[in-house]
């Protein structure tokens, strides 16, 4: 169980690094908030992390991966366009 969960936050941390990276963002443009407010992904971004991350999402296919990735993005303050 302990191994499921530091497997689940290491996925987690690595869908929001892969994010940052493919937007160019750094951690010093969160500044203090901890959100990166302004920033927006596509939805091609949007498949294409998911279609990367696809093998290492607990997700059923393409489309469901694509939601988790958005998600993430959402948490992390980035906006997802439609």
């Amino acid at each position: 169980m302990v191994s499921a969960v530091r497997t689940a936050r290491a996925l987690a941390r690595a869908t929001s690094k892969q994010l940052r990276m493919d937007e160019g963002l750094s951690e010093e443009k969160a500044k203090k908030s901890g959100k990166y407010k302004g920033f927006k992904v596509t939805p091609a971004q949007v498949q294409d992390i998911a279609k990367r991350k696809l093998q290492d999402l607990n997700a059923r296919d393409l489309d469901h991966a694509a939601r988790i990735v958005e998600g993430t993005a959402r948490s992390m303050g980035i906006t997802v366009e439609a």
